[in-house]
């Protein structure tokens, strides 16, 4: 089993501020990770998730996740 992880952008942005994309593009960032723990080690580094974890605005930035494949 391994896992995947990818970025993608859940806000869109609107002429009255931020909007959920559920459409959002996914861009694959790596393939073949082979724990769950080094997929989130990955995760913990975008820039969206740090920014979430800090207490910034984070809705413009790219989110990291994974999945398994």
């Amino acid at each position: 089993m391994s896992y995947r992880v990818f970025k993608h952008k859940p806000y869109k942005r609107t002429d009255w501020g931020y909007a959920p994309n559920p459409r959002a593009r996914c861009t694959t960032i790596r393939r073949g990770v082979a724990t769950a723990k080094e997929a989130r080690e990955i995760c913990s580094r975008g820039p969206a998730n740090r920014a979430f974890e800090e207490g910034r605005e984070y809705r413009h930035l790219s989110f990291y996740e994974f999945i398994r494949e």
